[in-house]
C-alpha cells in the first residue's frame, strides 16, 4: 500500500496544524471548566458529570461522522467540528458563572471535538503506507502533544499563584484558538477522490458496519486499550486541578504537572517508531500502559512534590507512546475502505469510556476525594495491559 500525497506533504502540515489547535484548545478549555465548577461550589461528584458531558454528544455521533468522512470527505466535517468548538468557547467565556451553561459548552465542545479529531486521523491512515504508519502517527501525535502545553502554558500566565485563574482571560484564549482550528480547517484536502468515496457506497447501517468491523482479530483489544489511554488524559485534566485544591497545590504547581506530562509526551512520540521497530508493537504498548498505571498512582499519594513532579513526568512519556500505537494498531487490521468509519469506532470506544469511566469514578470521589479516584483509575489503567498479551492478536 502506498502512502496518497497529493502536493507533497502539504498534508501532513495542515492535520499537524490543525491537530495542535485542538489538543491546545482542549487542554486549557477542560482544566477551565473544572475549575469554574470548583469556583461555584459545585460538589466534587459533579466533576464526573462534567467530563462525561464532553464525550456524551460525541458517543452518539461517532459512527455517522466516520461514514460522513468517508463519503463526504474531511473538509466538509472539520469545518462543521470547528463551528461547533467555537460556538462551545463562546458560550463558555460568556457564561462561565454558570454551572449549567459550563455543562452546554462541555457538550458543544465534545460534539465539534469529534469531526475534529477523525478528520486528521483518517487523513493519516489513508496517506501512509503500512510500514510508516508508527512513525507518522508518532509525529501527529507530536503535534497533539505540542498544543497540550498551550493549556498548561495559558493557566500559568493568568492563574498565577491563585487557586482558581481568572476563567474570563482563560476562556478568551480559547476563543483564539477555536479560531486557529476553524483556520486551519479550510485547508484540508480530500485524502481520496470522490469517486473513489461514492463508489464504495453506505453500509446498510452504521451498526452493522461497526459490527463487520469489530470482529476483526485484534479490533476489540485495541479498543479498550486506547479507550483506557485516552480516558488517563481526561482524569489528569479534570482530577489533578482537585487534587490540587485537595492537597493545597497552587494553579502554577499543578500547571507544571500538566506542562510535564504534555512535554514528554511529545518527546515520546518522536521516537516511538524505532522503538516499536526494535521491540514490537504490543510490547511496547504492554510496558508503556503499566507504567502508567504505576506513575498516575504515585501522583494521587500524600508525597513530597518533587516524587510528584517526577510521576508527571514518567506518566507523560508513557501516555505518549500508548495514543498513537493503538492508532496504527488499528489502523493495520482494519479495511482500507472503512478508515473513517474504523477511526469512529475507535472514539466511539473512547466515548463510551470516557462517558461511563469518569461518572462510577465520580460518585467514588463524593467519598474518596480526587486522590481516591485517580488511584482507582490508575488500577485500571495497569490492568489493561493484559489485553496486549493475548496470543491471538500478536
Amino acid at each position: 500500500m502506498k502512502a496518497r500525497s497529493p502536493g507533497g506533504n502539504g498534508w501532513l502540515w495542515t492535520v499537524s496544524t490543525h491537530s495542535f489547535f485542538v489538543q491546545g484548545f482542549t487542554a486549557a478549555f477542560r482544566p477551565a471548566l473544572a475549575y469554574a465548577f470548583i469556583a461555584a461550589d459545585v460538589p466534587i461528584w459533579m466533576l464526573g458529570v462534567l467530563a462525561a458531558s464532553f464525550s456524551v454528544p460525541a458517543l452518539a455521533l461517532a459512527l455517522p461522522i466516520g461514514r460522513f468522512v468517508d463519503v463526504f470527505g474531511e473538509r466538509r466535517a472539520a469545518l462543521i467540528g470547528a463551528l461547533s468548538v467555537a460556538a462551545g468557547a463562546l458560550v463558555a467565556l460568556f457564561g462561565f458563572s454558570s454551572p449549567s451553561l459550563v455543562l452546554l459548552a462541555s457538550l458543544l465542545v465534545g460534539a465539534g471535538h469529534m469531526p475534529s479529531v477523525i478528520v486528521g486521523q483518517v487523513q493519516v491512515a489513508h496517506r501512509t503506507p503500512r510500514s510508516r504508519l508508527d512513525a507518522i502517527y508518532g509525529l501527529y501525535a507530536f503535534s497533539s502533544s505540542c498544543g497540550q502545553l498551550i493549556g498548561p502554558l495559558l493557566l500559568i500566565v493568568v492563574g498565577g499563584t491563585r487557586a482558581v485563574p481568572d476563567l474570563e482571560l482563560v476562556f478568551g484564549g480559547c476563543v483564539v484558538l477555536a479560531l486557529g482550528i476553524l483556520g486551519a480547517a479550510a485547508f484540508f484536502t480530500p485524502s481520496r477522490p470522490p469517486s473513489s468515496r461514492v463508489s464504495q457506497g453506505a453500509p446498510p447501517g452504521v451498526l452493522r458496519e461497526a459490527g463487520r468491523l469489530i470482529r476483526h482479530r485484534g479490533v476489540v483489544s485495541a479498543l479498550i486499550v486506547g479507550s483506557i489511554s485516552v480516558v488517563a488524559i481526561d482524569i489528569v485534566q479534570v482530577y489533578w486541578p482537585a487534587l490540587g485544591v485537595e492537597r493545597g497545590y497552587d494553579v502554577v504547581f499543578v500547571s507544571i504537572m500538566l506542562s510535564l506530562r504534555a512535554v514528554m509526551s511529545m518527546i515520546s512520540r518522536l521516537i516511538v517508531g524505532p522503538v516499536v521497530a526494535r521491540f514490537g508493537r504490543l510490547t511496547v504498548l504492554m510496558v508503556s500502559t503499566i507504567l502508567a498505571g504505576i506513575s498516575l498512582a504515585v501522583t494521587a499519594l500524600p508525597l513530597h512534590e518533587a516524587f510528584v513532579l517526577a510521576a508527571a513526568v514518567v506518566l507523560g512519556f508513557v501516555l505518549g507512546v500508548c495514543q498513537p500505537l493503538t492508532m496504527s494498531w488499528l489502523a493495520e487490521i482494519t479495511p482500507a475502505h472503512n478508515r473513517g468509519a474504523s477511526v469512529s469506532l475507535r472514539l466511539a470506544a473512547n466515548r463510551v469510556g470516557q462517558t461511563l469511566i469518569p461518572v462510577c469514578l465520580g460518585l467514588v470521589g463524593g467519598f474518596a476525594g480526587a486522590g481516591g479516584v485517580v488511584l482507582i483509575f490508575a488500577v485500571m489503567l495497569c490492568s489493561s495491559a493484559l489485553l496486549t498479551r493475548r496470543p491471538d492478536e500478536r
